[in-house]
C-alpha cells in the first residue's frame, strides 16, 4: 500500500533530527571538553589563591618518575602557576577591566597545554616573551615600504606563511600588501616609529610582558575575525591592580601592588569565559608581585634539615637534645642555651626544639643539613601536569595516574620541612584530573544535550503513533485476506509475525534513508547556514560574533547512528504490534461480515 510511504518518512525524518541534533549538541559538548583538556593538561594540583609551598621539589620528584617496564618518563612535562584577580588599565584608552592574572613559565607552559596554538603575535612573528621588553615600532625602508624591527618580518615570510595553505596564503598576502609610502597594513597593529629617519625600532622604557585574551581588548565580527584596534597596538603600556594575599589567605595589609607591563600577545582558547576575562604574565613577576616568594617569617622560625642517626632520634624522642646538634647549631650561629626542650609533634618524624621565644622545627631527612635562612617557602597556586601519552589514554588509566600523584603528595608532605601554617596549605592541595577541574561547565553542557535529547525524542514518538494508525488502517483493508490465509490454515502467530515483519522493514528503510539524510546534512549544515545567510542575512542562525565557536559542529559518530537506527526499527515494530496483534486474532467467520 502506498499508504506505507508516509510511515517510511516519518521514520526517516525522526531518524534523521535525532542524528542531527545528537551530532550538534555532541560537537559542542565534545569541543568544551576538548578545549579544557588543552588548556590544563592531563592532571592539575590545585591550592587555592593563598598558594602552597614546595612546589618546585615536588616537581623535580615526580620528574624522576619512570614506568617499570618502559623506562619512560610518566611525567612530560610539569609548571607552577599562579592565580589571582586585578585590574587591567591602559593609561592612554583609559580602558579599565576586571581580570583574573595567570602567572606562568611561558616555556613550559606551552608544552604543558595548547595555550600556544593561537597566540597571535607569536604565530606570526615568533618573538612572544613575557621578559621585560620595550615597544616594537615600524619605520621604513629604503624603499619606503613599512618595515619592523628585527628579524619579525623574516619570521613572517619565512616561517609563517610557508605554513598556510595555498588560497590562504594568497588571501594573507592579498590582504596585507605593503604599498610604498603607506603605514603598516598587517597582520596585527603596530605603531610608528618616532624617529626623525623613520627607522623601525623598540622604544619606551623595559616593561615585562603580558598576553591579554583576545576578547578582552577587541571585538569579534560576524567571519569570526576581531575587529583589532589602533588603540592597542603591539607594546602598548599597561597596569595591572593586584590583590596580595597572606599565607594565612587574608588579603595584605600591604599597599596592592600596579606594576606596568606591555601588550605582547593576545591569545584565543576558544571558550568566551577565559578570553574575557584571563591576562597571563611571567611566574616569577606575578611571585614577587603578590608576596608569593621566601619572605622573612614573621614568627622568627627557622627550619634545619639533618641527617639523623637512629640513636639520636632516640634522643629527641625522649626530650633531651644530643651534643652533636647543638655543635650544628653552634656552626651556624645559633647557641641553644641549657634549658632548650624538644617537643616532638610526631614521633620519629619532627621536633620542635624551643629555646625561649625561638622555636625551631627539626626534621629527618635524607638531605643532609641545609639552612632556610629564616624565610618561607616560595608558594604557587597550581602545578599543572601532562603526562606520556599511554598514562592519559583514558579515564582509567588516568585515574590511576592521579591516585599514584596523591600518594606520592601525601608521602612528600610528610617529609617536607615545613611550619604549622604551611602544613595547613599543603594539606589543602587536592589532585585532580582535567575532567574534574571542569565538572562544572562539562556537566551544564551535557545537561543541556540530555535535555534537547529527551524534547525531540518525546517530538519522535508520534513516528510509532502514526505507523499504529496506518497499520490499523492496513489491517482493516486486508481483513478479507486474513481470513481466507487462515481458513486455509494460517495461524495466528504467522500472521502476527507478517505485520511485525512489515513494520520492521519500514523501520529499517527509514532508519537507512533517515542516517543518510542526518549524515549528510550534520557534514553541510554550515555549507546550508551560508546559503540561508546568502539568501537573507536575518536567517543566520549561528554567528561566530555571538558564540565561542567558529563553525557550527559538523562531526557525527557511527556510535551515535547505529543507536539511533536501532531504536527507529524498534519504535517501528512497537508501532505496527497492536494492529499485527488484532489482525492474529482475527478469526475467519468474521471476515464473511464484510462479504
Amino acid at each position: 500500500k502506498r499508504i506505507a510511504f508516509f510511515s517510511v518518512g516519518a521514520v526517516t525524518l525522526c531518524v534523521a533530527m535525532m542524528i542531527i541534533v545528537i551530532s550538534v549538541m555532541g560537537g559542542f559538548a565534545d569541543s568544551i571538553r576538548n578545549r579544557a583538556h588543552g588548556l590544563l593538561g592531563d592532571l592539575v594540583m590545585d591550592g587555592g589563591q593563598a598558594g602552597f609551598p614546595f612546589y618546585q621539589e615536588f616537581i623535580d620528584e615526580i620528574g624522576k618518575l619512570r614506568d617499570e617496564k618502559t623506562g619512560e618518563r610518566l611525567v612530560v612535562q610539569a609548571t607552577p602557576l599562579i592565580h589571582s584577580f586585578g585590574i587591567l588599565q591602559f593609561p592612554r584608552t583609559k580602558k579599565t577591566k576586571p581580570v583574573r592574572i595567570w602567572g606562568v613559565r611561558l616555556d613550559e607552559y606551552v608544552r604543558v597545554n595548547e595555550f600556544g596554538k593561537d597566540l597571535f603575535y607569536r604565530n606570526r612573528f615568533g618573538d612572544t616573551t613575557l621578559a621585560p621588553s620595550s615597544q616594537p615600532v615600524y619605520g621604513f625602508d629604503q624603499n619606503d615600504v613599512a618595515d619592523l624591527p628585527g628579524d619579525l618580518d623574516e619570521h613572517y615570510r619565512s616561517e609563517y606563511l610557508p605554513s598556510l595553505p595555498p588560497a590562504k596564503r594568497a588571501a594573507e598576502e592579498k590582504q596585507f600588501c605593503r604599498d610604498p609610502r603607506l603605514g603598516y597594513p598587517g597582520p596585527g597593529v603596530f605603531d610608528s616609529t618616532p624617529l626623525a629617519d623613520n627607522q623601525p625600532t623598540y622604544i619606551g622604557k623595559s616593561f615585562p610582558g603580558v598576553i591579554i585574551g583576545r576578547d578582552v581588548l577587541f571585538r569579534r565580527l560576524a567571519s569570526g575575525d576581531y575587529q583589532r584596534s589602533s588603540d592597542y597596538p603591539r607594546g602598548e603600556a599597561c597596569m595591572l591592580t593586584m590583590l596580595p594575599l597572606t599565607r594565612g589567605g587574608d588579603v595584605s595589609a600591604e599597599p596592592p601592588p600596579k606594576p606596568s607591563f606591555r601588550y605582547v600577545d593576545d591569545s584565543r582558547t576558544g571558550i568566551y569565559e577565559i578570553d574575557s576575562m584571563n591576562v597571563y604574565v611571567d611566574f616569577d613577576a606575578l611571585q614577587r608581585f603578590l608576596a608569593m616568594e621566601a619572605q622573612p617569617r614573621a614568627d622568627g622560625q627557622e627550619l634545619y634539615l639533618f641527617t639523623a642517626a637512629q640513636e639520636l632520634e632516640a634522643e629527641l624522642n625522649a626530650g633531651t637534645i644530643p651534643a652533636s646538634l647543638r655543635e650544628q647549631f653552634a656552626e651556624l650561629g645559633i647557641a641553644l642555651p641549657a634549658d632548650a626542650a624538644v617537643v616532638a609533634k610526631e614521633p620519629g618524624q619532627q621536633w620542635k626544639i624551643t629555646a625561649g621565644d625561638r622555636v625551631y622545627p627539626v626534621l629527618v631527612q635524607d638531605a643532609g643539613l641545609e639552612v632556610r635562612g629564616g624565610t618561607t617557602s616560595p608558594r604557587c597556586s597550581q602545578i599543572q601536569i601532562k603526562l606520556h601519552p599511554a598514562c592519559s589514554k583514558d579515564r582509567r588509566t588516568l585515574e590511576e595516574y592521579k591516585e599514584l600523584l596523591r600518594r606520592r603528595w601525601n608521602d612528600f608532605r610528610q617529609r617536607a620541612p615545613m611550619d604549622p601554617l604551611e602544613n595547613d596549605l599543603l594539606r589543602l592541595v587536592d589532585v585532580q584530573t582535567w575532567e574534574e577541574m571542569q565538572r562544572e561547565y562539562i556537566a551544564a553542557i551535557e545537561k543541556e544535550k540530555f535535555l534537547v535529547v529527551i524534547m525531540f525524542g518525546v517530538i519522535s514518538t508520534v513516528a510509532v503513533f502514526l505507523i499504529l494508525c496506518i497499520f490499523y488502517m492496513i489491517v482493516q483493508e486486508k481483513i478479507r485476506d486474513i481470513g481466507i490465509i487462515k481458513s486455509v490454515g494460517g495461524s495466528a502467530e504467522g500472521v502476527t509475525a507478517v505485520f511485525l515483519a512489515y513494520g520492521a522493514a519500514i523501520g529499517l528503510v527509514g532508519c537507512v534513508l533517515g542516517s543518510l539524510l542526518g549524515i549528510t546534512f550534520v557534514e553541510h549544515i554550515n555549507d546550508v547556514q551560508e546559503f540561508l545567510a546568502r539568501m537573507n542575512p536575518a536567517w543566520r542562525v549561528w554567528s561566530p560574533e555571538t558564540y565561542s565557536f567558529d563553525k557550527i559542529p559538523d562531526v557525527w559518530k557511527w556510535s551515535e547512528v547505529c543507536w539511533i537506527g536501532g531504536l527507529a526499527i524498534l519504535a517501528s515494530i512497537v508501532g505496527a504490534a497492536f494492529p499485527a496483534l488484532r489482525a492474529g486474532r482475527t478469526w475467519p467467520v468474521e471476515t464473511l461480515r464484510y462479504e
